[in-house]
């Protein structure tokens, strides 16, 4: 969504610059905070308001710039703009299949990971997944979907893959979400934005909005290896 955004950039300006009301769009829909809001809307030239969005919303990274452009699918939203009507029912917005761990019971997570052990039932119906790491093949090396990772010093030859791949996975089973936010060290606004969400799920899936640069990704891989070790032995296994 991102690449979206900023391939089509200047095309985006050009259209937006006719009205400045999608502003106050994209502030309804919580996509921007009232901080940004109030930032943008002191901008003089309407062209620059748009430049400074635009570039607020790629920062905030793949999620946010789904929820964007799927708002300028709204006929409301679009209505003033013409060509961009046009466009952006070309382009795919389509979400990932987003698996998570429902406050009701099991969840098609839980039946992925039960393909691929399932323990013995317990009183609450838990489920781990039981994986011997043999010291011998400390230095394996896992390729998966084009992402190499070396369990001996491991590295990632893709980081951002990797997440991707994983993601349903990651969304439903890390639990140490909270150090794992302290080790990132993202901005003051995207660390208070994961922190105010409800659940391990939902943080997790906020949390993961924001890798949006290799750099952040191989952060985030090497915090979940020092804080959920176990996970990520099982998803190399």
């Amino acid at each position: 969504m991102e690449d979206i955004i900023l391939g089509n950039k200047l095309k985006l300006v050009r259209w937006l610059s006719v009205d400045s009301l999608i502003l106050q769009h994209v502030q309804s829909k919580k996509i921007i905070t009232t901080p940004e809001y109030l930032k943008l809307k002191s901008m003089g030239a309407t062209t620059d308001l748009i430049i400074g969005l635009l570039d607020t919303i790629i920062a905030k990274g793949e999620s946010v710039c789904r929820d964007f452009l799927n708002l300028l699918k709204d006929d409301e939203v679009n209505e003033s703009f013409p060509e961009l009507r046009k466009w952006i029912k070309t382009v795919d917005t389509s979400e990932p299949v987003q698996l998570e761990m429902g406050s009701q019971g099991l969840t098609s997570a839980d039946t992925l990971m039960n393909n691929i052990s399932v323990s013995s039932a317990s009183s609450q119906s838990s489920m781990e997944i039981n994986r011997s790491i043999d010291s011998s093949s400390a230095n394996q090396t896992l390729e998966r979907n084009g992402s190499m990772v070396d369990t001996g010093n491991r590295t990632v030859q893709d980081y951002q893959k990797f997440l991707k791949d994983y993601h349903p996975i990651l969304v439903a089973r890390v639990k140490n979400v909270e150090p794992i936010l302290d080790d990132l060290k993202l901005h003051e606004e995207s660390t208070s934005n994961v922190r105010e969400a409800k659940t391990n799920q939902s943080k997790m899936r906020e949390l993961l909005g924001y890798v949006n640069c290799k750099t952040i990704a191989e952060r985030l891989v090497n915090a979940l290896y020092k804080h959920e070790e176990g996970l990520m032995m099982d998803l190399q296994s």
